[in-house]
């Protein structure tokens, strides 16, 4: 549906006022007479009325609106957001995030989403070349477990980016990755990563670039159907790509990290057998893993008991 929206608003124009088109229960997008883009949604409720604005989006709680359509006019009490048409490189992203925070009908209000995409005009471009590998290291994890293991590890994903694991499936249990384009298996770890209770299993992606490799968005695209239901994950994940202009991607070899990619228990890779001694934290060090044996399919099958 979103390449739908997409086309439909490339397409389209209006001398005045607003036009637009259903496109689901209640959802419409749309455009100004300024080529802004719109989402629009008619509000059922007793929502008090109030409007915000700021440079990339403005938005509309419970006002009356008038729209034109292919066949009629719509009038009625709408929630509306208009994005800034200077911003419609990140058009599809705010398309997303407006169809998945209303994918259910639980009260949320236009306010809400609102908050969530000045937060996310943020962070536009704000992305490094190492975040980006990290990132695309983790979604290529969750889609080779998916893939060729049956696991879904998605909705253990942290939405909190100051929590030391990237997915937490138990409280006890974890799952860090950890990426490298170097050509041995070398990896830096918090020591509290890895000497600790918990069972850890690390995800070593190794990653070669490649021009005609796959992006972080080719990786969304693969796995973007497994965090439909939880929105919270989803607009972390549209938060994390909007940090990377889509004419800075970076590329990737999808088979050479297929290839390449293992699996190791905390307990077996090297490192301090000693906790930090008062008064010392933080401490991070380069473990090589070549030399240590990875878990086996059989070990990573049994994620499935877990998740």
């Amino acid at each position: 549906m979103v390449n739908e929206i997409i086309e439909f608003l490339k397409s389209i124009s209006t001398d005045e006022g607003y036009y637009i088109k259903d496109f689901s229960s209640n959802i419409y997008f749309g455009v100004d007479s300024g080529n802004n883009y719109i989402f629009a949604r008619i509000n059922n409720s007793n929502d008090s009325k109030f409007s915000m604005k700021t440079k990339t989006i403005t938005v509309y709680q419970n006002y009356d609106f008038e729209f034109k359509t292919e066949n009629d006019l719509i009038k009625d009490k709408f929630d509306v957001l208009i994005l800034n048409y200077n911003y419609h490189s990140t058009l599809e992203t705010f398309i997303n995030l407006c169809l998945n925070f209303y994918d259910k009908d639980d009260g949320r209000t236009i306010l809400e989403l609102t908050e969530d995409l000045i937060q996310l005009y943020k962070v536009i471009g704000s992305g490094d070349y190492i975040s980006q590998q990290g990132f695309w290291s983790e979604l290529f994890t969750i889609d080779y477990l998916y893939e060729k293991f049956d696991i879904n590890i998605a909705k253990y994903w942290h939405t909190d980016p100051f929590n030391k694991y990237d997915f937490s499936i138990k409280s006890d249990f974890k799952i860090e990755v950890k990426s490298t384009i170097k050509e041995y298996r070398e990896h830096e770890f918090s020591h509290e990563q890895i000497f600790t209770n918990n069972n850890v299993i690390v995800s070593s992606v190794m990653m070669k670039k490649d021009d005609s490799g796959v992006t972080i968005k080719d990786l969304f695209a693969r796995i973007e159907r497994l965090f439909k239901d939880n929105y919270e994950i989803f607009k972390m994940l549209e938060v994390e790509m909007s940090k990377f202009l889509e004419d800075n991607l970076l590329k990737f070899n999808y088979d050479y990290a297929e290839e390449n990619i293992k699996f190791y228990s905390n307990k077996d890779i090297p490192k301090f057998e000693i906790p930090e001694p008062n008064g010392v934290h933080g401490t991070r060090y380069l473990a090589q893993l070549e030399m240590i044996e990875p878990l086996s399919e059989e070990n990573i099958y049994s994620l499935n008991s877990v998740v």
